[in-house]
């Protein structure tokens, strides 16, 4: 689990989360379970490339897809 709290099965299918960052246009204070929804629904609205938002830190945080480049490094099989 990354510093934003986003669960690694926030992604969708072909997408893989890397880029967290506190949103822009959420406004006031993010409580878990009470306003994570539209947390999610203020950082699918701010930009396509986000793919979930949650509240951790009493802040809304959004995730952003990850370049593929890092999505490859990050699924090579380590060496032995």
């Amino acid at each position: 689990m990354a510093a934003g709290g986003m669960p690694a099965d926030s992604a969708s299918v072909g997408e893989f989360g890397c880029n967290e960052h506190l949103s822009g246009s959420y406004k006031g204070v993010c409580f878990s379970l009470i306003n994570d929804g539209s947390c999610n629904s203020a950082c699918l609205n701010e930009s396509s490339d986000n793919i979930s938002g949650e509240c951790n830190f009493l802040q809304c945080w959004c995730e952003s897809i990850c370049p593929p480049e890092t999505v490859a490094a990050a699924s090579a099989p380590t060496p032995a």
